[in-house]
């Protein structure tokens, strides 16, 4: 048995989903979540100082907030519309579960992504390597020297001589 929650609509002919970009994810405490979940048309602060990032773009996707709470199952997405409360919102079941699985999708291509530089830094050196990152991976100096490859002394000079 799978146990959840849904909103139910009577003699619904037709769902209509809608898209929505979640720019944002807002957690608030668990009792602070519970009172926004039963009140949404009250004005909210993290609603207000996130008004920018809310909006439905010209195609009709939903530029939303997600808002959970600490130690909840669910989340709301929200879309103010310039407002300081959820002028649209929609009920995310699962909302925890979809946040968890994404961080560990994330963690998983992160641990991939270094044991591919890792193998690359074992099979090039000097500047073959560095250059092998900028051209195939398109990586910068920055993303090069973060990865720690050891190359600050081997990078070729790249001031311009007059």
């Amino acid at each position: 048995m799978l146990k959840t929650k849904a909103i139910f609509s009577r003699k619904e002919n037709d769902f209509e989903p809608k898209d929505c970009v979640i720019e944002k994810v807002i957690t608030l405490g668990g009792s602070e979540y519970d009172r926004f979940a039963s009140n949404m048309i009250e004005e909210y602060d993290f609603i207000a100082e996130n008004k920018e990032l809310m909006r439905q773009d010209a195609q009709g996707v939903f530029h939303c907030l997600l808002v959970v709470g600490e130690d909840r199952a669910d989340g709301i997405l929200v879309e103010s519309e310039g407002a300081s409360y959820a002028r649209y919102s929609s009920f995310m079941p699962n909302a925890a579960d979809f946040l968890q699985a994404r961080d560990m999708s994330l963690t998983r291509k992160s641990e991939i992504l270094d044991n591919i530089l890792e193998a690359i830094g074992s099979r090039y050196e000097g500047e073959e390597l560095y250059e092998r990152l900028r051209d195939d991976f398109q990586m910068t100096d920055a993303e090069i020297e973060a990865a720690d490859f050891g190359l600050e002394d081997n990078a070729p000079d790249m001031t311009m001589k007059l």
